[in-house]
């Protein structure tokens, strides 16, 4: 027998995301499968490099 008017499923009680996962945006992205690009790191190293470079020339003056 089917009854008269529809039954509605009970909501379900929202999930959590965990602490180690997804979230927000901001945080360590490096080694996350699907991460975007982080352009700090290499920004760093570049500026690291181009400081040695100016501490070597100007050694050299």
């Amino acid at each position: 027998m089917i009854p008269d008017t529809p039954v509605e499923p009970e909501p379900e009680e929202p999930t959590v995301a965990p602490s180690s996962g997804g979230g927000t945006i901001f945080g360590c992205t490096a080694g996350k499968p699907g991460a975007p690009f982080d352009p700090v790191l290499p920004g760093l190293v570049l500026m690291a490099l181009g400081g040695l470079w100016a501490r070597k020339r100007l050694s050299n003056a």
